[in-house]
């Protein structure tokens, strides 16, 4: 059984199979995972149910470590890294500020370094790049005029510093964000291995969708997907469309935001109270509608069930997942300002847009009226399909995949995982 002579360590939701990504978490519960990929220690007799596991047609062994109810992850994992003697290349998947906060941004640098100084090659994952914490201070509980606030930002680019200096290589999931960290750091040190779109086709039509969702067959529905959090825009969104729904020619849509609360800031009180207001200001109102978790399975559901995706992110500091879930669908979508700035970095997003007829700001807004007047626009179908056409084409001109799983090879080394005794496996190198 081949595996391989690295560790991962991520967090991702138990329905996801293979290598964590946003493509595969968006809009899912994260639960506590950490994947760890080969050793030639044994793993042995372990009481808790379900603590370990092989996936993927047994080629991924999943060891569940993480336990958000510690007050910092890192020293649990080294105690596994100890336990894991043989394994030579660590991978490490980091979101910017997730669970705890700026205290385990802080305590990433010492994590990094005590691995890298027992030995072993340290492939550092940034899931996220913020460059300024400006518009996304409101997601972080930080005030944008405390003292606090303004040393955090000067200090980033050393932050990124330490962990280039730290780490032997760092990997983005985007062009845009290798751009942003590209101001601090040498192009030597980072590897871009972005996102691809996996053709998807949902057995039931729309109209039988929207029956299962027991949604309205004749209204023009909306959806946002992925975790309701501030940079996303989440609350704007609600803002938007609920003034609009008081206007006669909006009256008749419909929103959907096919996501619950972000893992990593549900203990928060800040983002409880943030997720709240929104529950809030949507009661009452049979058109918007908040679904909660939305399982793997049912994704392909809620992509046919809608007529447009929206993705109005105040700030875009990493790939997006969502928009890979849409244009695996083929949806059309339309996004926020500060969204397309990534988009564009896309060589390919220009080149469709020509070829559709259409410019590169076509599907973006830049505030209530701007998306309120688009809206209006793409309730026709000849522009919406334009949109679809687009959607369709930058999947079909994806052609990452191949390229993308031939650089993962590259970081992983083949391994086998024997069975060794009656309850336990053994890591050896593949022939």
């Amino acid at each position: 059984m081949n595996v391989n002579n690295n560790r991962l360590m991520t967090r991702f939701p138990d329905s996801v199979g293979l290598l964590p990504s946003p493509s595969r978490t968006a809009g899912l519960r994260t639960s506590q995972v950490a994947i760890k990929r080969s050793s030639s220690s044994r793993l042995g007799n372990f009481k808790s149910p379900g603590f370990f596991g092989l996936h993927n047609h047994k080629k991924t062994l999943v060891l569940r470590i993480f336990d958000k109810d510690h007050p910092t992850l890192f020293p649990r994992i080294l105690k596994w890294l100890l336990t894991f003697n043989k394994i030579k290349n660590v991978h490490v998947h980091s979101e910017f500020c997730a669970d705890g906060g700026i205290f385990n941004m802080i305590l990433l640098l010492p994590f990094l370094l005590m691995i890298k100084l027992t030995g072993r090659r340290v492939t550092f994952f940034a899931h996220n790049v913020a460059d300024d914490l400006t518009t996304i201070a409101p997601h972080l509980n930080l005030n944008i005029h405390s003292f606090s606030f303004l040393l955090l930002n000067k200090l980033i680019p050393f932050y990124y510093q330490i962990i280039n200096f730290i780490t032997d290589e760092i990997v983005v999931l985007d062009e845009s964000i290798k751009k942003r960290l590209l101001k601090y750091i040498s192009p030597k040190s980072v590897t871009t291995l972005p996102l691809w779109s996996v053709k998807k086709d949902y057995r039931a039509s729309k109209k039988q969708s929207r029956a299962r969702l027991s949604l309205p067959s004749s209204r023009f529905t909306l959806i946002y997907f992925g975790f309701i959090t501030y940079y996303k825009g989440a609350d704007w969104l609600v803002d938007s469309v609920k003034k609009m729904l008081s206007q006669k020619k909006f009256s008749h849509l419909n929103l959907i935001l096919a996501g619950g609360p972000a893992h990593s800031l549900s203990n928060k009180p800040h983002y409880q109270r943030f997720y709240n207001n929104i529950l809030d200001e949507v009661s009452g109102e049979d058109r918007i509608k908040v679904t909660g978790f939305v399982d793997e399975k049912d994704i392909g559901l809620y992509m046919t069930a809608a007529d447009l995706c929206i993705f109005p992110y105040r700030d875009m500091i990493g790939a997006s997942g969502s928009l890979s879930h849409a244009l695996s669908y083929k949806k059309p979508f339309i996004v926020s300002d500060k969204m397309l700035d990534g988009l564009i970095q896309n060589p390919d997003f220009e080149n469709i847009c020509k070829k559709i007829g259409i410019t590169t700001r076509y599907p973006m807004f830049s505030g209530f009226n701007s998306f309120r007047r688009l809206i209006g626009k793409l309730q026709k179908n000849s522009n919406i399909y334009k949109l679809k056409k687009l959607s369709r084409l930058l999947a079909e001109n994806q052609k990452a995949e191949n390229s993308v799983r031939l650089a993962y090879e590259k970081l992983i080394q083949p391994y086998q995982l024997l069975p060794k005794g009656v309850k336990g496996y053994e890591f050896v190198k593949a022939v």
